[in-house]
């Protein structure tokens, strides 16, 4: 009896989605002590205002008053503007604030997987998959990703709300799902394709309804979104501005299909820095074997066993598949395509971060799939998942800049304050190269100055109490307290 008890308690949605959270959670929880780093600086300093009308200038999108070429008041600015207020400067509630962000969009994109498929085991196995994915590493490890995962949580509501929209026909429904679309909009400028998404459910739901669309329900629906999301592009084009930098680089050629092919890859759990080390074509650096073998060969392996898997199980089981089934694969490989628009034709722009939104149409054309699998079968490929995701979270987590650079900047942050400066008196402090700094591929001074986001980390910890210089090698000026770079690096 004690035994059918237990059993019924963990057939309960509830406590299996409180599991899912808890594999998350226990997976990246050391993101929870990571520090602010690299562009951080920037943006904790941009936020940092006193008045009344510095705050509403976040949300001016006709005017980038700071020379920010990214409008992201609600998932930038703000969140930055109440950790300094009320933590002062304290990472720890940014932290937690992302994995509850991440749990909130693992519940819509199960109650979306539900609504589409209406198999809770689905639903239940693709918010395992999109919660324990290695591509969270950056979105929770890098206080940045709270803009992905902010507008990620109203772009999935936007989509939820629009489903129970045409079930349902209830104009507080459409209300709430405009009133989400705009939220994202306000957090992250790749929501930009939230229209084209949502007519994509639209055409699937009639497609599986078997009804005739009426163009003038069509019409009645999407004008409000098509003329919100053409006001928007025009302010943000013409008035705020576009970002810039090296890597913002629109590149309209057939790359975009390495591009598609990566991005595939990290939905996976395939390391993203194999990035730099494959290419161009299938050309592999040997440094990848040289110095992470012991990583790379375990993770390849089971990469592999796991595709196997999925092609085997896609073969054997094509003829069991229902018309509806194969509608949503390819309702997902649209979904992951159109989400990856934003971002498609910047080839020197892509990071696992940006697969927040089309994560889910992959793992949704998955999870369909495996549905048919032998239950011996889907607990390998369940099992071949989430070991390849703890491997290159692992890995990830040991070599990525995101962690060096947090620990480089607490590093930076603990030395200075040892040091005991008069906060009356103005210092100037100056990084510099050692000579036998001269071998290394890169130089300490220029890496400090990266991850220290050159003026703003002084400009966030110690106004107009330090003046920074970075430079090759040092003058030993009068009056100037120098550094070796490589001190604050850790290197021995």
């Amino acid at each position: 009896m004690e035994n059918k008890v237990s059993l019924k308690i963990f057939k309960n949605v509830f406590i299996q989605l409180n599991l899912i959270f808890l594999s998350s959670l226990v997976l990246f929880y050391p993101s929870l002590n990571t520090f602010f780093t690299h562009d951080d600086f920037y943006h904790l300093n941009i936020s940092n205002v006193n008045t009344i009308t510095g705050f509403l200038k976040f949300f001016d999108l006709t005017h980038s008053w700071t020379g920010y070429g990214h409008f992201r008041p609600l998932s930038d600015q703000l969140l930055y503007f109440v950790d300094i207020k009320l933590f002062n400067l304290n990472p720890v509630p940014l932290h937690i604030l992302s994995f509850m962000v991440l749990f909130s969009i693992v519940i819509i994109v199960y109650k979306i997987t539900l609504d589409l498929t209406h198999r809770r085991s689905i639903a239940l196995l693709l918010a395992f998959f999109y919660s324990t994915s290695s591509t969270n590493f950056e979105r929770l490890y890098f206080l940045q990703g709270l803009q992905e995962l902010v507008m990620g949580v109203f772009f999935f509501l936007c989509a939820w709300l629009f489903i129970k929209y045409l079930e349902r026909r209830k104009a507080s429904s459409y209300l709430f799902c405009f009133c989400a679309f705009v939220l994202a909009l306000f957090s992250k400028e790749t929501a930009a394709v939230l229209p084209i998404v949502l007519l994509s459910i639209y055409f699937l739901e009639y497609w599986e309804s078997k009804k005739t669309i009426a163009f003038r329900d069509l019409v009645r629906i999407f004008t409000p979104f098509i003329l919100t999301i053409i006001s928007y592009l025009y302010l943000h084009i013409f008035k705020y501005g576009l970002a810039q930098g090296d890597s913002y680089v629109w590149i309209i050629s057939p790359r975009l299909i390495n591009t598609l092919v990566w991005y595939a890859l990290w939905s996976f759990n395939i390391p993203e820095m194999l990035v730099d080390y494959i290419g161009p074509g299938l050309h592999i650096n040997p440094n990848l074997f040289r110095y992470y073998s012991e990583q790379i060969i375990p993770i390849l392996s089971l990469f592999m066993l796991l595709v196997i898997s999925i092609l085997f199980i896609t073969v054997r089981s094509y003829q069991k598949y229902k018309v509806t089934d194969k509608k949503i694969i390819i309702f997902g490989m649209m979904w992951f395509i159109l989400g990856l628009l934003p971002v498609l034709f910047l080839p020197w722009h892509k990071f696992t971060i940006e697969l927040t939104v089309p994560l889910f149409g992959l793992l949704l054309t998955l999870t369909v799939i495996l549905d048919k699998a032998p239950r011996l079968v889907m607990i390998v490929i369940v099992l071949l998942f989430f070991v390849t995701s703890v491997l290159t979270n692992n890995l990830t987590y040991q070599t990525h800049w995101i962690v060096q650079g947090a620990k480089t900047a607490q590093r930076t942050l603990n030395f200075l304050n040892g040091l005991g400066l008069d906060s009356a008196k103005v210092y100037t402090v100056e990084f510099y190269d050692l000579p036998k700094d001269k071998g290394l591929p890169w130089s300490p001074t220029e890496q400090l100055k990266t991850i220290l986001s050159d003026q703003n980390f002084f400009e966030v910890y110690f106004p107009q109490e330090i003046n920074v210089v970075y430079k090759g090698t040092s003058q030993l000026d009068v009056g100037i307290i120098t550094i070796p770079s490589r001190q604050m690096l850790d290197y021995q």
